[in-house]
């Protein structure tokens, strides 16, 4: 399985302010980490589980 990292999901609308507020108690440490590329993805759950595959892969820097 290829690693990756979801920036945000939610299956339906709701307000922001819980979420804002159980956010703002978050105590980490900055990381920082080298993204070369972004991949655009077609998500589903046929089988349910998730699953996807590669739609559009845009490079964003060097391998160097």
């Amino acid at each position: 399985m290829t690693p990756y990292v979801s920036i945000a999901y939610s299956s339906a609308d709701g307000p922001m302010a819980p979420i804002v507020k159980v956010l703002a108690k978050v105590k980490a440490a900055p990381a920082s980490t080298r993204v070369e590329s972004v991949e655009l993805i077609v998500l589903h759950r046929d089988r349910r589980m998730y699953e996807w595959e590669a739609y559009a892969t845009i490079p964003l820097a060097s391998g160097s």
